[in-house]
C-alpha cells in the first residue's frame, strides 16, 4: 500500500480514510434491506435462493459424530463455534438466503446445524417454513446407506422434515 506513505496524507485524513476502508470491507454494513434473488428449483415448486449456504466448515470438528472417541453431540452444541454458526443461520436469513445445505460426513456440522435452527424455531425466531434444509449422504451398498440416513434422521428428526436429501 504505497499511497500510505506516498500521498503525504494528514493524519485526520489517514484516519478518514481508514474508516472509509474498514466500511467497505465490512459485508454487514451493506446489507440493509438487500435479499437474495431466489429462482425455482429444478422441476419442483422450491424457490431456491441463488446464493446458499453450504456448512462444510461450519463444524467444530472434522471427526464424525458417529465414533466413538468423538466429542459428544451435547458438549458439540456448547461450544464457542456454535455461537458464531447460529449467528451465521441468521444473518444468511436476514438476506434470503434460507437453503442450509450440510452432510453426512461433515463432522459435526449435521449436529451443530440441526441444533441451532431446532432452538431457533423452539425460541419463535423462525419457523420451520422459513428454511430449506438439506443433506447428502456418502454413496455406499444399500445396508450402509440406510444406517448413514438413520444416522442423519436421528439428528434432523427434531426439525420434522428434511426438504432435500442427495
Amino acid at each position: 500500500l504505497d499511497f500510505w506513505t506516498k500521498e503525504n496524507l494528514s493524519e485526520s485524513e489517514l484516519v478518514d480514510l481508514t474508516k472509509r476502508l474498514v466500511h467497505a470491507a465490512s459485508w454487514q454494513s451493506r446489507i440493509g434491506d438487500f435479499k437474495v434473488p431466489k429462482v425455482r428449483f429444478g422441476r419442483t415448486e422450491i424457490q431456491m435462493p441463488i446464493v446458499t449456504c453450504g456448512t462444510m466448515r461450519f463444524q467444530h470438528t472434522w471427526m464424525p459424530d458417529f465414533l466413538p472417541i468423538a466429542i459428544s453431540k451435547k458438549k458439540v452444541v456448547k461450544t464457542p463455534s456454535q455461537v458464531n454458526l447460529k449467528e451465521v443461520v441468521r444473518q444468511c436469513l436476514k438476506m434470503g438466503i434460507n437453503h442450509f445445505e450440510t452432510a453426512r460426513m461433515y463432522g459435526t456440522s449435521e449436529v451443530q446445524l440441526m441444533h441451532a435452527l431446532a432452538s431457533m424455531v423452539e425460541s419463535g425466531e423462525i419457523k420451520r417454513s422459513d428454511f430449506i434444509l438439506q443433506t447428502k449422504l456418502p454413496i455406499a451398498p444399500k445396508p450402509d446407506w440406510e444406517k448413514s440416513f438413520a444416522q442423519s434422521w436421528e439428528i434432523f428428526e427434531p426439525l420434522g422434515y428434511i426438504d432435500l436429501l442427495s
